[in-house]
């Protein structure tokens, strides 16, 4: 177990009145927040998505937001999950079509289901289907540690190459085309004195519950293991199937999170943010009409006047201090 400080602030640099939507850090298998501190003033209001379950946070009529918590990370093996498995942990039938079901970045297709296939083509469970697309992706994916093709599975796909949220969302792609659920977890990596932004992937295995895969740092390790030994990783690949390491934070669990059906009060178009934090893809405008906007980069800031914030307007800082 370690305990991590975090601190995580987000402002507009022109100083703006406007709102701000970001997710709250959860409790996890592998982590538990045990003081979250509002530093620039509470939110007007907290909403639990009833679907993905992040409690998402709103802040109207500012121009920064800052939050610290502290929390505690925990190592988990995957051997200790299945030691622990209750027969119990199913998951509701509404949860299992919206993590099978195709999204935005998380496509399906004829070429992602062929490959699926092909992959997985000699194994029998859930659970041996799911590490064989980890162990394709770290046998054949390279970690650039940038998007080389744009973002979405089908990109990765393409180009087998990528950064972390590559890898999380092809192999997310791959199990919904098998019809095994599976999701996109944003998060970052405790590291003092880096920003350590990172993204993984959780695949849900009865009665094991959601297990981490984590194909980006396994296929990384081939390169760079004595710094993430260093760093305080686990160096064997295996590990990071199925296993959580007391390094990586959870910030929001889920994908393309629909603000208004949780009642924001946002402008007309702003429908939908894939990653709350620490990063995010907003989109504004209404489906269909040529107007319509995405902007990529420090997103979750907005003005009143639904003008989205683009990068050069917002600024981000998170940063990480080890307490113990």
């Amino acid at each position: 177990m370690r305990t991590v400080k975090t601190r995580l602030a987000l402002w507009n640099t022109k100083g703006l009145p406007g709102t701000i939507i970001l997710a709250l850090p959860p409790d996890t298998r592998s982590q538990m927040v045990k003081d979250l501190r509002f530093i620039s003033g509470k939110p007007d209001r907290v909403v639990k998505d009833k679907y993905t379950l992040n409690r998402i946070a709103q802040w109207q009529q500012t121009s920064r937001v800052e939050i610290e918590w502290d929390i505690e990370l925990h190592t988990v093996h995957l051997s200790d999950i299945i030691k622990c498995a209750q027969r119990s942990q199913l998951l509701p039938s509404s949860l299992r079509q919206l993590y099978i079901r195709e999204e935005r970045f998380l496509e399906q297709n004829d070429k992602i289901r062929s490959v699926a296939h092909q992959v997985t083509a000699v194994h029998k469970t859930d659970l041996d289907k799911a590490k064989a697309i980890f162990h394709w992706q770290v046998d054949y994916m390279k970690q650039q540690g940038r998007l080389a093709g744009g973002p979405g599975a089908l990109s990765a796909l393409t180009s087998m190459d990528g950064n972390c949220g590559s890898f999380a969302w092809l192999f997310v792609s791959l199990c919904r085309s098998l019809e095994i659920p599976a999701r996109v977890i944003m998060g970052g990596l405790a590291i003092e004195g880096e920003a350590g932004y990172h993204a993984w992937a959780e695949v849900f295995i009865a009665p094991l519950g959601w297990i981490s895969v984590d194909g980006s740092i396994a296929q990384s390790l081939k390169q760079h293991a004595e710094r993430f030994e260093y760093l305080g990783f686990p160096t064997d690949p295996e590990f990071y199937f199925g296993g959580s390491c007391d390094r990586c934070v959870v910030f929001s669990e889920g994908m393309n999170i629909e603000l208004k059906t949780m009642g924001f009060d946002v402008p007309i178009g702003l429908e939908v943010v894939d990653f709350l934090q620490p990063g995010a893809d907003i989109y504004f405008g209404l489906p269909g009409d040529p107007r319509r906007e995405m902007v990529t980069g420090w997103s979750g800031m907005f003005h009143d006047s639904g003008t989205v914030l683009v990068e050069g307007e917002i600024r981000m800082e998170i940063d990480y201090s080890l307490m113990k």
